[in-house]
Parts: C-alpha cells; structure tokens; sequence
C-alpha cells in the first residue's frame, strides 16, 4: 500500500466513524451493529499502518499514539460515570477529541508529503 493511498484510507476511515457514530435522541445508533464494527475495525488498522510508517517522525508518531490512548481512556471513563453536560471531564473529553484530530490531520498531511517523494524516487530510479 503506498502512502497515498493510506492517506485516503485514514480519510474515509475517518469519514465512516462519523457517520457510524449519528445517535438518535434517546442515544441509540442509528447505524447497524456491523457497520460500527467494521468502521472501529477499519480505524484501528489505520492507525497501526500509519504509526508503522511515521514511526521516525517521533513528535508526530507520538501525538497520534498517545491521544489516541488517552480519548479511549477518557471515553470509558465518561461512559461509567456518566458526567454532567459542562463537567470538566467532559471538557477535557472534548480538548483530546480535538489534539486527537489535529494529530490525525497532521499524519494524513505528513504521509501525503511521504507519497510525494515515494513518487520521484520511483521516477528517479526509472531513468
């Protein structure tokens, strides 16, 4: 798989887990339990390709590995204590759903900048 193409896999990776994740008012899914699995599937294998290829990059590599780690602690944490709308747990929720994705952001752009000189390698060592 070239890097380019891991970019679009993360890319609708990402897409699926959100749309998987529509709940309806009472909190159900609205999506089917298969499709949810699939797309946690589909996400985790994600992130251990690209934690594979960007493991040199070791700020980048680490941002991803350890928000990834922590907004699966804190959303476990959320879903036994159930805490209030405004609680600083679920502050501290959101702030790692967003370091989580600007750090996913952050690898897509950086495997695509991969792909770019994957690409002229290729092109050298053909001439």
């Amino acid at each position: 798989m070239t890097n380019r193409t891991l970019v679009i896999f993360g890319i609708v990776a990402y897409i699926l887990t959100v749309i998987t994740s529509a709940i309806d008012a009472e909190g159900n899914f609205l999506a089917p339990i298969w499709l949810i699995i699939v797309a946690g599937i589909i996400y985790i294998l994600f992130h251990v390709l690209v934690l594979k290829r960007i493991w040199k990059a070791k700020f980048e590599s680490r941002l991803l590995l350890f928000s990834s780690i922590i907004l699966v602690i804190f959303e476990i944490i959320k879903e036994f204590t159930s805490p209030e709308v405004g609680s600083s747990m679920i502050i501290l929720l959101n702030i790692t759903r967003v370091v989580h994705f600007i750090a996913y952001v952050w690898a897509i752009c950086l495997l695509w900048e991969m792909g770019k000189y994957e690409n002229s390698t290729k092109k050298q060592l053909n001439l």
